[in-house]
Parts: structure tokens; sequence; C-alpha cells
């Protein structure tokens, strides 16, 4: 048996392996910059699908967007797993072109998906009541379980920005 008849077959098994990875495999991430955030991260770490942002007078949710998608025919909603039912969040969107140049895509193409507060409250109504979440939308379908431990770590961090 040559060395390319086993190597062709062992390259094929480990694809399958990577491309069948468990989305369980995707993380939760706490990241302390300016503010604090939330990340949920691909299973290679190596990119934020879902961000949750909170500083002293501002928090965010951001769902980054790969290029090519277009602006959607309606608002999309974040949809929220709570102990007292699904709470809706409509998603506002940025667009390439105009006041935000974009240096990965061109104009017309949606960068983000996000929601964003003047105060502190929804990041931490986020990290204090999430049990789930999902979206579907263009440019993004994800699903999500919270992770009560990083969560409560990160709604600590979050009460203390001043």
């Amino acid at each position: 048996m040559s060395k390319d008849s086993i190597l062709l077959p062992l390259a094929c098994v480990l694809g399958v392996l990577f491309v069948s990875a468990p989305a369980s495999a995707q993380q939760w991430k706490i990241e302390q910059r300016e503010s604090i955030s939330l990340e949920y991260r691909n299973a290679a770490d190596t990119e934020s699908m879902l961000s949750v942002s909170c500083g002293a007078r501002h928090s965010d949710i951001v769902i980054p967007l790969a290029p090519g998608t277009k602006p959607p025919a309606q608002a999309p909603e974040l949809r929220v797993k709570e102990r007292a039912g699904v709470y809706p969040m409509t998603m506002q969107w940025d667009v390439c072109g105009g006041e935000l140049t974009c240096t990965d895509r061109p104009a017309g193409d949606v960068s983000t998906y996000y929601v964003k507060s003047a105060n502190k409250q929804t990041a931490l109504r986020f990290a204090t009541r999430a049990l789930a979440l999902d979206i579907e939308a263009p440019g993004v379908k994800l699903s999500a379980s919270a992770d009560r431990h990083v969560f409560a770590r990160f709604a600590a961090l979050c009460r203390k920005q001043r």
C-alpha cells in the first residue's frame, strides 16, 4: 500500500471530523478592554460570531456578517430565550458606503447587525436572564445556549463599569 493511498482516505476522515465538529466546540469568552465584552466565538477561536459589550454608559449586541450580505427586507430579530419566555430584540444594521467605510466589502453590503443602548441594562439583562439565543437572517443563522458561569462573571464585571 502506497503512502498516497493511505493519506487521501485519512485526509477525508479528518475533513469530515472537522466539518462535523459539534456546535458545542464554539465557546463564550470574556474580553476586557475599555469596556467588557462577552463573545460567542467560533470553534477555532479566531472570530466572534456575536458580541455583547458593556461600558459605563452603553451596551451593544453586535453580530458581524460575512461579505456579500445585502440589507434584509425586514429587521431581523435576535430571539433571547428567558425563563418567562422569548424576548425578541429587533436588530438594526450597518451598510457599507456613505458614512460607513468598509475595506473588506463593497458599498451596499451589510457589515453587522446590532442593538445599541445608552446604558448597560441591555447587556445586564442579556447576561442575567438569557438561557439561549437564536437568529436566522440574511448572512447569519446562529443558535447558542447560555453559559451560566461565564454569563455571571460577565454580569459582575459589567455592574462594576463606572
